[in-house]
């Protein structure tokens, strides 16, 4: 089984799996083997995007700061997205990167983030809801 260690301690990203399935261990298992494809498959965890580097400020979705728990706050506006021109690759790109890099900022026994999100309209959060739920409360 592949966990990332650079992150957490394996047996709380277990925990993570399980809750988000209400503890549903085939669902959890299943979102588990998933995750772990997306990850070898994108190689995630060394993401980068040119554009945050290219052009800072650039996309529509930042991390902002952290909430009073300590947790990163990301902050995105979609509607801003309408007048850059960028791929939906780039665009996963980006939030990957983003997920990533907030999670190498969370202190020991900080689990998730707070997540802003102005999107009337577009297919990220079923992104997020397939490969990040583990994250998301």
């Amino acid at each position: 089984m592949l966990i990332d260690s650079k992150l957490t301690e394996p047996s709380l990203g277990i925990v993570r799996y399980l809750k988000s399935r209400d503890w549903n261990v085939d669902e959890a298992e299943k979102m588990l083997r998933n995750t772990i494809e997306f990850r070898r498959r994108t190689n995630v965890i060394d993401i980068d995007c040119r554009w945050c580097h290219e052009r800072p400020g650039f996309h529509t979705m930042r991390q902002v700061g952290f909430d009073e728990s300590g947790r990163p706050v990301i902050y995105s506006n979609f509607r801003q997205a309408e007048t850059h021109r960028y791929s939906a690759e780039d665009s996963i790109t980006h939030v990957s990167y983003i997920i990533e890099n907030a999670k190498l900022t969370m202190k020991p026994g900080i689990s998730t983030w707070v997540f802003v999100v102005d999107c009337s309209v577009n297919d990220s959060v079923l992104c997020f809801e397939m490969n990040f739920k583990n994250y998301i409360r």
